[in-house]
């Protein structure tokens, strides 16, 4: 679906921005602008088997408003199959596939309404991170609460699983299929299937120290084996995978540790990751980098072909 057509069908006001807008594999969720004020709730287009929170499963080719969550959406996150919402208020609730836990239920196997996560939360949630079957919260306690399918033993949980030694003070998360990954101050730590940064090619059932980062990081962003995180100077480093060329190092070269994407020219404002790709805001444009099978490189080709540096997408 071509974004003019998400900004035809949305209600005014809507923004189709990083954060926002959240594509999944079986649908694409949007929340309110920042120029919205609370009456304004979410809407879902589902291109599959992405339950849409409107109490029907039946597909839909144009957004529908998702029922039973009331005023005051803050922030929606977006895994496979299913959809959450962290409110302003700190409460959480999800809707869609619950096979493996991933809505914080036990006794369903789907929810076509949102339901509430919040009274198995240690504290009101202020972020949220969702992938593939996993869902994770950051609380105003500075902590971070999982559930779905677990990242390091891929069992199944409905009951949110609080994440030790992480420090004091996480500030950003984020949320691949294999991984997650933390900042807390000026530190970074990730647990889940390896690589995860620490030099090390196998995984960790608890979280251990990314090295490498030589500067301040502000966020970070995670794909499905990949994480990337935006340094406060603008310049971006990425670690993890790379069979796609989806680190932006110039080689498709497994990463141990944080290495720079090459050709970026710093400025980098935001970026976000998908699966085997990655993208950055820049002064002069958007860029991205990696797998390019459904065009998601934003170059006007389909080419499977491994992008291993930045290349900038047409019409920015």
């Amino acid at each position: 679906m071509r974004e003019r057509n998400l900004r035809r069908d949305l209600r005014p006001g809507i923004r189709v921005l990083r954060g926002r807008v959240l594509p999944a594999r079986h649908g694409t969720c949007a929340g309110p602008g920042p120029h919205l004020r609370d009456h304004a709730n979410p809407k879902c287009q589902v291109l599959g088997r992405q339950r849409m929170g409107s109490a029907r499963s039946t597909r839909s080719l144009v957004p529908v408003k998702v029922g039973g969550l009331g005023p005051n959406v803050a922030a929606l996150a977006a895994g496979d199959s299913h959809t959450c919402a962290v409110k302003e208020d700190g409460a959480v609730v999800c809707w869609g596939d619950n096979h493996a836990r991933q809505l914080g239920a036990e006794a369903v196997a789907s929810s076509a309404v949102p339901l509430d996560v919040s009274a198995r939360l240690p504290a009101a949630a202020v972020g949220l991170r969702a992938h593939a079957s996993a869902t994770c919260a950051l609380t105003a306690s500075g902590t971070v609460s999982c559930w779905g399918v677990n990242l390091a033993i891929s069992l199944a949980t409905a009951t949110p699983m609080s994440v030790g030694g992480l420090g004091q003070g996480v500030r950003a998360l984020s949320l691949g299929r294999q991984q997650a990954c933390v900042l807390a101050g000026i530190n970074v730590s990730c647990w889940g299937d390896g690589p995860l940064g620490d030099n090390q090619f196998v995984g960790s059932l608890t979280p251990v120290a990314v090295v490498g980062v030589r500067e301040a990081p502000r966020t970070l962003v995670s794909g499905d084996s990949h994480t990337c995180l935006l340094t406060t100077t603008g310049a971006v480093m990425c670690w993890g995978s790379n069979d796609r060329g989806q680190l932006g190092t110039g080689s498709t070269t497994t990463a141990l540790i944080p290495a720079d994407v090459q050709g970026l020219g710093g400025g980098v404002t935001a970026i976000g990751a998908g699966p085997s790709h990655t993208c950055a805001a820049t002064a002069a444009g958007m860029m991205c980098w990696g797998y390019n099978a459904s065009g998601q490189l934003g170059r006007g080709d389909r080419s499977p072909l491994a992008e291993t540096s930045p290349v900038s997408v047409s019409g920015f």
